[in-house]
């Protein structure tokens, strides 16, 4: 039994997620979003769990469903910290979703 055509892009834009945030730890020690490694992570791994709730090789929901969605929620929360005032209250808080996501994969 093979992958589908699915299966393979979701493989694809996963392992190019996890290169480039090893490229961002390696150069920038952390992930960031303003370098374009910290985009292709933050885009590749958003899409990367979007496709994950289209796969299910026996139908139905399962974990990887569950934990998609959770990857789906840090990375928006990640995003928004970013995009708003919260960064000045909580200065951690998107580096910490980030690399949260980092450990689910």
């Amino acid at each position: 039994m093979g992958l589908s055509a699915l299966g393979i892009f979701h493989t694809a834009i996963g392992v190019i997620a996890i290169i480039s945030v090893a490229v961002s730890y390696v150069r920038f020690g952390k992930i960031d979003l303003s370098k374009s490694v910290g985009k292709i992570y933050f885009y590749f791994t958003l899409i990367t769990s979007l496709t994950a709730l289209g796969l299910s090789k026996h139908g139905g929901f399962n974990p990887g469903h569950a934990l998609s969605i959770i990857v789906i929620i840090s990375v928006a929360a990640a995003y928004f910290l970013l995009q708003n005032a919260l960064e000045i209250r909580v200065p951690v808080g998107k580096t910490s979703f980030y690399h949260l996501v980092f450990f689910f994969r």
